[in-house]
């Protein structure tokens, strides 16, 4: 809600508040344009709005970031289809392990944790760490689309998902706009659309196999286009030849897939050691001699030769006490905001640059940590209205906001939980085998297992089963849920009644449960020669408006009535999936005179189970009521062929 609509001037509020007619009228469009893999070139349109980087030349194209401001109609759409592609890639375990962007159960702080927690591991064995920070240059703007075809087929992505997509990709056009002025429109060959829902995970899908061109002994991460590999070494000489080649091979990937890696300023390298003699490494990317960086910034922390985290602590503790100051304003004569608002603000605002990242940095020495902590104090005192004597515990009570330590534990053990619970985690096997340290340093692993244990409330976290990192199974891919009724109420038993009182009983039920006006009725039957031989099964449809549709087929020599009877069910599936696509909200439902079959339908195994789940789920997806319900045999109602 409260974003802004793309080139048609339709905005989400508009969406949520239309009626369930139009509604069905937009599921209609967007089922049209799945099927069809037709997509309206007005939804492939953007209108471009230049925001000027702070710094920057205002002279030059490149200081200014494009904002796209896109259909919300087709980012509707978009969020459905990105919710089918991405349930297929993790359920597959398609995407790469070193892949952290855009997944579920997965974050930036987790790529940070196992970045550090490999430099503090060389540390305790005498080994150095040497690190890349590779910027790839407009990655998203780069994708090759024949490219990105090709890497969907490669990965079974098939059939409409990649037509649909391909098509979305297809003569894409922006315009710029500034005040009130536009641009003309320009064609956007390559690269997938910026603000589009779809193209985080297409951009996943391309650069999934630069893990692939990474050697053996050299470690990655990813976020998104945030790329950091790694190689822990005694030998120094060891560590750049690995990572010598490494940055060769990628530089040949990014060749062939028409990427670029921004050697000259941006991409930067670091080494770890403890050694007072620092060694000299020299690294070269696409010919250009890579700058040694002894502050990186990666994923908004910055590291440190030493691993002391002082310089982002440092960071943390300034911004910290600028937005402070905001908060001091709003409790001010001038604002007089209440505690629950300055709560709110500080919590919102304050906090999270306090504490992001604090499941790598949060182990430094007390004196750093220490200088995060006084910054809350003071935020405390300002919502509480506390003195400089009031004691911190006092106002935590009173504000009900935890410690900054307390913050922190939390973290680690929600981290330590998640990495247990992902047996494909590169920190699953690492934080179960914690070896003696030669160093009096803490890392993530040894002070979440330290809280671990002495926290007797979370001790359930021992054993825990595998956690999915994807969305649960959604409702295209789980099995069919189809409504079967075995009996009919007001029939006790067949045998109690005569076939005129079965033919009025049958007759009134179908009536009010089914009525044939909105219904589509289907009669099934199979039998067989002495209930063993010569098997034929018949199905009769009748429709709404009053049209008949026939059908009979042999179901074998050998054959029981009851294989019979099920291959007539199956006839009669076949049929609905090609009749309901076309009748908008069909219901239909399967007559049957065998109660056995309906009785045991919901108990088969092996191949008689999913041939039947497959006839079930083609029908489902075009109804919106399936129901098998049995009737009597000879008592008029049931049609034989």
């Amino acid at each position: 809600m409260k974003k802004s609509p793309g080139p048609d001037q339709v905005p989400n509020e508009m969406l949520v508040n239309l009626g369930n007619g139009m509604k069905r009228k937009l599921l209609q469009l967007f089922n049209t344009s799945w099927r069809s893999g037709r997509i309206p070139q007005a939804w492939k349109e953007a209108t471009m709005t230049p925001i000027h980087k702070q710094g920057k030349s205002k002279d030059k194209a490149e200081s200014y970031r494009p904002i796209s401001l896109l259909s919300c109609l087709c980012k509707t759409m978009e969020r459905m289809v990105n919710t089918r592609l991405t349930w297929y890639l993790e359920n597959n375990n398609i995407l790469i392990e070193e892949q952290a962007g855009f997944r579920k159960g997965r974050c930036a702080e987790d790529q940070i944790t196992l970045i550090s927690q490999s430099i503090e591991d060389g540390f305790q064995e005498k080994k150095n760490t040497v690190a890349v920070w590779i910027d790839m240059e407009k990655t998203f703007d780069r994708v090759w689309k024949k490219g990105l075809s090709y890497k969907l087929q490669k990965y079974g992505i098939t059939g409409k998902m990649h037509q649909w997509i391909i098509e979305y990709l297809r003569k894409r056009k922006a315009r710029v706009k500034i005040q009130e002025h536009l641009s003309r429109r320009h064609t956007l060959k390559e690269g997938v659309p910026q603000g589009s829902v779809l193209s985080p995970t297409l951009f996943s899908i391309y650069i999934n196999d630069i893990q692939s061109v990474i050697p053996k002994g050299v470690n990655a991460a990813l976020y998104a286009d945030d790329l950091a590999i790694w190689t822990t070494e005694e030998n120094i000489g060891t560590a750049k030849v690995r990572l010598q080649n490494a940055l060769e091979n990628l530089n040949m990937w990014t060749q062939d897939w028409i990427m670029k890696a921004n050697a000259k300023k941006k991409t930067t390298f670091t080494i770890f050691t403890l050694s007072t003699k620092k060694p000299t490494v020299t690294l070269t990317l696409d010919g250009q001699k890579l700058i040694e960086e002894n502050n990186p910034k990666y994923l908004g922390i910055t590291f440190d030769p030493r691993l002391t985290w002082k310089t982002h602590i440092d960071t943390c503790h300034q911004k910290g006490l600028t937005r402070t100051c905001i908060l001091r304003k709003l409790a001010g004569l001038e604002w007089g905001a209440d505690s629950n608002i300055l709560k709110k603000t500080y919590t919102g605002y304050v906090r999270p640059v306090l504490e992001y990242g604090v499941t790598s940095w949060g182990m430094a020495a007390k004196s750093n940590v220490q200088k995060v902590i006084s910054v809350q104090n003071q935020n405390l005192r300002i919502i509480t209205g506390g003195m400089k004597s009031t004691p911190i515990r006092i106002m935590e009570s009173q504000s009900q906001i935890e410690s900054m330590l307390d913050r922190r534990d939390r973290k680690l053990l929600t981290e330590r939980t998640k990495y247990k619970a992902q047996p494909t985690s590169k920190m699953h096997k690492r934080i179960n085998n914690l070896n003696k340290g030669r160093l009096k340093r803490s890392s993530f692993a040894k002070e979440s297992k330290l809280i671990e244990t002495e926290n007797e409330i979370i001790q359930e976290i021992k054993n825990l089963t595998p956690l999915e990192t994807h969305a649960s199974t959604p409702p295209w891919e789980k099995q069919p849920q189809i409504e079967i009724r075995s009996h009919i109420r007001t029939i006790e038993s067949k045998h109690k009644h005569s076939d005129l009182e079965l033919k009025d009983l049958t007759s009134t039920h179908l009536n009010e449960n089914f009525p044939k006006e909105e219904w589509i009725r289907v009669y099934t039957d199979g039998s067989a020669e002495n209930a063993v031989t010569n098997g034929g099964s018949g199905v009769y449809i009748e429709m709404p408006d009053g049209k008949t549709t026939e059908s009979s087929i042999p179901t074998g020599i050998h054959c029981s009535n009851y294989r019979a009877e099920l291959e007539a069910i199956m006839e009669a599936l076949t049929i609905l999936g090609r009749i309901t696509p076309s009748i908008p909200q069909a219901k239909a439902v399967i007559l049957s005179d065998s109660r056995s079959v309906l009785e045991k339908l919901e108990v088969l195994r092996g191949a008689e189970r999913q041939q039947l789940a497959k006839g079930f789920k083609n029908v489902v997806q075009n109804t919106q009521s399936l129901v098998l319900q049995w009737i009597p045999a000879h008592c008029g109602k049931h049609r034989r062929q």
